[in-house]
């Protein structure tokens, strides 16, 4: 297998964020483990013989995994990014309608799918757009990680 495995998620001591690999034990909480050597855990979950920064405990609805794909300045794409869909026109032609505009999109695991997906976060008022769609290589590349759900939600914000 050729592809990266990554995540990262958001550090339970100091709220700064860390990349690796990620380990879930059965009480819910999450780690993430960043050394090559991996880490031991005992019958109750807890870590032996382990120090920070190499297993760090995170907080679990921050934890997000690469997707694969890095956006157009090289930027890695990962689960909860926000990305800037720069002035792009879709062409509905069933509905006579065309929509041109900037959109913030947000990086997801799509369940039924089985992949990473995109969803656009606004809606342009009485406009027809497509709200979700597969997050491919061609795509991704003329995307821009602006921030992520977790420390700038405000980007999600739609104007009125």
């Amino acid at each position: 297998m050729n592809r990266e495995i990554l995540f990262r998620g958001k550090r339970k001591d100091n709220d700064e964020w860390v990349y690796g690999d990620l380990i879930q034990i059965p009480n819910g909480r999450k780690f993430i483990v960043n050394n090559k050597f991996g880490a031991c855990i005992d019958k109750d979950g807890n870590f032996i013989n382990t120090e920070a920064p190499f297993v760090c405990e995170v907080f679990p609805e921050t934890v997000g995994q690469f997707t694969g794909l890095c956006d157009k300045n090289g930027n890695k794409i990962f689960e909860g990014d926000i990305l800037l869909e720069e002035e792009k026109e879709y062409s509905l032609e069933e509905y006579g309608e065309k929509v041109v505009g900037t959109h913030n999109i947000v990086a997801y695991w799509n369940e039924k799918a089985c992949g990473f997906w995109v969803r656009r976060t606004d809606k342009p008022k009485g406009k027809i757009y497509v709200p979700e769609e597969p997050l491919c290589e061609s795509f991704a590349e003329e995307l821009k990680v602006v921030g992520n759900i977790y420390d700038n939600p405000e980007l999600l914000e739609v104007e009125q």
